[in-house]
């Protein structure tokens, strides 16, 4: 009887049983021991590790990209390509202990990057690679390593750009996305870049995104197209389904470069809201802010009914422009804003019609109480989130049925009220807990009510909507506040989503130790 090996297994079995059990230098080098498995492990291998790839701005990283657009195997997996925010230090570069090998490859790879940067090197490259890539879906920026690199067998693995571990290794600096004032400018002008990188390639990417967890978000000048690129840049934003922004809507930089007072009020140049208008065929648009972003202006720009003519009633810079239908708007995420009650519900009642799914992530919500009411008088403090929930449910033709709800607050102009008090909910005692979803106690009466900071339902409209104002507790002080650790920007994603994230662990292309070796 012949004895059976390796290849003679079926794939899918040959796949879980081996390739998955296996670290990426592993599976590499399982790849190499013979043709037959090369031949058996391509696709898998292919799908998991070159659907989705990140890399850097830097001409070693670019050039693996296209190097991956240029072959005839694996270009046709790639569908999501992540630009990475990582960049050296030029004013202040870090000390070697004096010049040796290690401080003058830094210096090599740093001036390979501005003069990358500066020269319009990066947007030739990307385009180069865009315009060989058949199946390129998704286009994004990020200014972080995910974690959730299981592969590896360690809780801290992590997906980074391609080539980041190999100059990490060859400096013995660790290179990051910078948090510092200058690089506001790299933010400001990768995201626009990107744009002009698939205008460029003549592609078509359904979805655009950009994740920013720890330095500065999207201003509106990461937004400004300039009207002579319109016919150039219009088919990409006319594409887009899916549009996933990191933003600053109060704070950012003037076109000139000049701090702005209170950008995104009365003194914005309303780019962010300008560049919305040129992507009509939304399906999914995501809106996350920072703390200190008001977005109402905005949301009520958004929500304002479609006409020829901007309303009168919205303040400047949205008075000028024309409000946008979005027609095939689906799914709205908003997270890590404040907003006003009206705007947000003016913005749902626009969209009933189409809109499944609603997430809310990290939202305050304001709403001015008239009168005053008695702290001990738990019964009567009002919520604006009570009355959200009320109010959705009696607008004509909604159509919600995933309704997604976490660490929301609210505020209000009484005197008793803390800066920002904390919703909850009451845990369902049938439903099975949720893996990493913390639950607590808080005092209701005479008794202890087990709750948690997240909800999502899912089903008919008015069932989800009736269950979550039945299970939303206001967690007034002197309740205990959940003391749980700050989660990452709404995914993944993850992210709102995704609440986020994006997270790169099913499908990651990243092998770094494998490919960096090979560069």
């Amino acid at each position: 009887m012949a004895s059976i090996g390796l290849c003679d297994l079926p794939v899918e079995l040959l796949a879980h049983m081996v390739a998955t059990y296996l670290t990426t230098k592993d599976l590499g080098a399982l790849r190499l021991t013979c043709k037959g498995l090369e031949r058996v492990l391509f696709d898998p291998f292919g799908l998991e590790f070159f659907t989705k790839k990140q890399f850097m701005l830097t001409t070693p990283s670019l050039q693996t990209l296209i190097d991956i657009s240029n072959h005839g195997g694996l270009s046709k997996f790639l569908k999501h390509v992540i630009i990475g925010l990582e960049e050296f230090h030029t004013l202040f570069p870090p000390s070697f202990g004096g010049a040796n090998e290690k401080f003058h490859r830094y210096c090599e790879a740093q001036a390979d990057q501005v003069s990358l940067i500066h020269t319009g090197g990066d947007r030739e490259m990307l385009a180069e690679a865009f315009r060989n890539l058949p199946n390129l879906e998704t286009i994004e920026i990020r200014d972080y390593s995910a974690t959730g690199r299981v592969r590896e067998g360690s809780p801290s693995a992590r997906w980074r750009s391609y080539g980041l571990t190999t100059i990490q290794q060859e400096t013995g600096i660790s290179i990051q996305a910078s948090s510092d004032n200058k690089w506001i400018n790299t933010v400001t002008r990768t995201f626009p870049m990107l744009i002009m990188a698939a205008a460029d390639a003549g592609v078509r990417p359904k979805n655009l995104q950009a994740f920013l967890r720890h330095g500065p978000n999207l201003t509106e000048s990461s937004f400004y197209l300039p009207d002579r690129l319109k016919a150039k840049i219009d088919p990409v934003l006319d594409g887009l389904q899916s549009l996933l922004l990191t933003v600053s809507v109060s704070n950012g930089y003037l076109p000139n470069g000049l701090h702005g007072a209170n950008f995104g009020s009365s003194t914005s140049i309303g780019s962010l809201a300008k560049f919305l208008a040129r992507t009509p065929n939304l399906v999914q648009l995501r809106l996350n802010s920072d703390t200190t972003s008001n977005t109402s202006n905005l949301l009520e720009w958004l929500g304002t009914p479609d006409s020829s003519t901007p309303s009168p009633t919205l303040v400047e810079p949205y008075s000028f422009i024309p409000p946008i239908a979005f027609a095939q708007l689906q799914r709205l995420d908003l997270g890590m804003t404040s907003t006003q009650l009206e705007p947000l519900l003016k913005l749902i009642a626009k969209f009933a019609s189409t809109l499944r799914t609603l997430s809310l992530w990290k939202v305050d919500l304001t709403y001015q109480f008239g009168g005053s009411i008695p702290q001990t008088d738990l019964e009567h403090r009002p919520s604006p989130w009570n009355r959200l929930l009320s109010s959705i449910m009696r607008i004509p033709h909604v159509g919600i049925n995933h309704l997604m709800l976490g660490k929301i607050n609210q505020k209000g102009s009484t005197t008793y009220y803390e800066p920002s008090i904390p919703i909850v909910f009451q845990v369902d005692p049938n439903m099975p807990r949720v893996r990493g979803r913390k639950e607590f106690n808080v005092s209701r009466g005479d008794k202890a009510v087990t709750v948690n900071d997240q909800l999502e339902l899912k089903g008919e409209t008015a069932k989800i909507l009736g269950e979550a104002r039945e299970r939303l507790l206001v967690n007034w002080p002197p309740d205990p506040v959940p003391t749980n650790s700050e989660d990452e920007n709404s995914e993944d994603d993850e992210d709102n989503e995704d609440n986020e994230d994006d997270e790169m662990a099913d499908v990651e292309p990243e092998e770094e130790d494998a490919e960096d070796g090979n560069q």
